[in-house]
């Protein structure tokens, strides 16, 4: 039985997650790395794997991010310290003009928006609006409400997804939808 949980429970996932993670890593993409480990994280869950198994797993994993974050990968170390405030004056031109500027994006639009069309960081103050920043010109433009509005929104299309994955007679499909969702 043994056997058997960790082939189905714990070698198959952990395969496909390293297959996965390895181009991030080769790319120094930490956050996507992140993202990935989560989704395996999840899909070992959902599919049934011990629940002691997939702790010790996201212990571990969090254990080795950190030090490696902390002790070789100073690229992300940095980008970490820029993130956490990003209005220091030591990171304000250089790693920090884009997060400063999508959160004065954020704030600007307060409870209504400025309107739609109507932002104003993404006229040469934040650079690549239409991709890495597009949700804070939707908060200055559409506001808190907006905001909102996408949030239900997302909701919405995640437990539509997972109701089409609840009625699949098939495990691999349902995990598939669990997975996009």
């Amino acid at each position: 039985i043994l056997k058997e949980r960790l082939k189905y429970g714990f070698l198959s996932y952990f395969i496909v997650g390293v297959a996965v993670v390895i181009p991030f890593v080769m790319q120094d993409h930490l956050s996507g790395c992140i993202i990935a480990m989560m989704l395996v994280f999840c899909m070992m869950f959902l599919g049934g794997s011990d629940f002691k198994v997939i702790v010790g797993l996201v212990i571990m994993c969090g254990v080795s991010l950190f030090a490696a974050v902390m002790f070789f990968l100073h690229h992300s170390r940095s980008r970490f310290d820029v993130w956490s405030n990003p209005f220091n004056p030591e990171y304000i031109n250089d790693g920090g003009w884009q997060p400063a500027q999508s959160l004065l994006a954020i704030s600007s639009g307060g409870f209504w928006g400025v309107g739609f069309g109507a932002s104003k960081q993404k006229q040469l103050y934040l650079p690549e609006p239409q991709n890495d920043y597009i949700f804070s010109i939707l908060c200055e433009e559409l506001g808190f409400i907006g905001a909102i509005a996408l949030f239900i929104l997302f909701l919405f299309l995640a437990y539509r997804v997972i109701a089409v994955g609840k009625r699949s007679k098939n495990l691999a499909a349902a995990l598939m939808c669990y997975g996009v969702a």
